[in-house]
């Protein structure tokens, strides 16, 4: 996925990132699991 920011949620599945997270995103569409890591990356984004 594109900006990534070296954050697991942007991390591809397989691309080094938490099993857990690779695992969570299988469950969904690819499509659907990109929003949802944009979606995730937002959120840390106006956490921090």
């Amino acid at each position: 996925p594109a900006g990534g920011g070296g954050s697991t949620f942007g991390a591809p599945a397989g691309g080094g990132g938490s099993t857990f997270m690779d695992a969570f995103f299988a469950e969904f569409p690819p499509a659907q699991a990109e929003a949802v890591r944009r979606a995730l990356r937002l959120v840390a984004e106006r956490a921090r």
